[in-house]
């Protein structure tokens, strides 16, 4: 991992956090392109439980790329990963786009694309999260 992103030894996947802007779904998925990287897909309970970690003590929503947008489609990440892990917040999945949110770390859905609804988490060999560090 590069200087500043921190390393999941188990998995070595690497992850970076910058907590200061907030973006739409689709501008956070175009700075993790940019980055040669992706919208954060969460595959696997060990990931989420390590995520939460990482994210302790900060009370922001990131964008992760479990999306609707496909509508003959149904549910899929951004970088194709295989659906087979769920942590949905309670309530209804009737959004298009997921936020990693800052009440436990479950997922919650949202109806639009491109209003500013958190920060970012990307992964290919980083993730970058956005937002407001708790109080």
């Amino acid at each position: 991992c590069e200087t500043f992103w921190d390393k999941d030894h188990l998995t070595n996947s690497c992850y970076q956090f910058n907590f200061q802007s907030t973006l739409s779904w689709r501008e956070a998925w175009n700075s993790c392109e940019q980055q040669g990287a992706n919208l954060l897909s969460i595959t696997e309970i060990h990931e989420q439980t390590y995520i939460n970690g990482l994210l302790t003590g900060y009370s922001s929503t990131l964008w992760i790329g479990l999306n609707d947008l496909d509508i003959n489609g149904g549910w899929q990440w951004s970088d194709n990963s295989p659906l087979k892990y769920l942590n949905w917040e309670s309530g209804e999945t009737r959004g298009v786009v997921v936020v990693l949110s800052g009440r436990g770390a479950a997922w919650d859905h949202h109806r639009w694309a491109q209003g500013r609804g958190g920060g970012l988490g990307c992964q290919g060999c980083p993730l970058t999260a956005q937002g407001q560090r708790a109080p």
